[in-house]
């Protein structure tokens, strides 16, 4: 069929004129139909559809530019900030490590303390041992009332840290009615007092020295008389 307005052929069945869109015969008034709008156009699909990267491919949740990516929309919801992960915020009264100062009246009590506390309760001093060789400052341990063991293992009264000379229980001290008794544990390398192997039970005075392993412990003393006077049990 011939346009009427501009004299080309077009093929017989449409409705209006390939090439200058002039209404063939009596064609409804409508969309403009041409041959190649005939059949379905067939949806265009590529191998990088399926790349979440991919600028062209298709979008989850149609055809709006704002949508997610299917890779994105597949990723839970819930927060990957470190503090979400890491749940409730600690305050400096949470947790067993609230505070490093042994002075903070709010920190936890310190179980070592406690323990050595527990071993001394209602045991009166009566004198102390003074080591120098074994830091720059000093150290010193507190004589008890009753049965004082000495060694490496912390169960003993008075602990030896660092000289591994020393054996788990290494001596005893004995104090009884003003009376201190120094004796050695069947330690692996004894025990001296002012440099003399301990064999037996021994008194031990004011200002002796007790020598375990490497490490020299000068005895000190108190004035029972004093120290009874000034002495008041728990609990009284």
């Amino acid at each position: 069929m011939n346009c009427p307005s501009c004299k080309r052929p077009n093929a017989e069945g449409i409705d209006f004129c390939d090439f200058c869109g002039t209404p063939l015969g009596s064609a409804p008034a409508g969309k403009r139909k041409t041959e190649m709008e005939g059949g379905p156009v067939a949806k265009h699909k590529t191998e990088m559809a399926a790349d979440p990267l991919d600028p062209f491919a298709p979008r989850a949740g149609g055809g709006g530019g704002s949508a997610k990516p299917a890779a994105a929309a597949a990723a839970p919801a819930a927060s990957t900030s470190p503090a979400a992960a890491q749940g409730k915020r600690k305050t400096m009264f949470d947790g067993p490590a609230a505070s490093a100062n042994p002075s903070d009246p709010f920190a936890p009590p310190d179980p070592a303390a406690k323990k050595a506390h527990d071993k001394g309760a209602g045991r009166r001093i009566v004198g102390f041992l003074v080591t120098f060789d074994r830091s720059a400052e000093g150290a010193y341990w507190v004589i008890r009332e009753g049965r004082n063991t000495i060694g490496r293992d912390e169960d003993c009264d008075i602990v030896i840290e660092g000289d591994e000379m020393v054996s788990s229980t290494h001596a005893v001290l004995l104090w009884r009615n003003g009376r201190t008794i120094v004796d050695d544990e069947k330690s692996q390398n004894g025990t001296f007092l002012n440099e003399a192997d301990v064999m037996e039970k021994t008194d031990l005075k004011d200002g002796d020295v007790i020598r375990l392993g490497r490490t020299q412990l000068m005895c000190r003393l108190l004035d029972q008389a004093k120290v009874s006077a000034l002495w008041k049990p728990a609990g009284s």
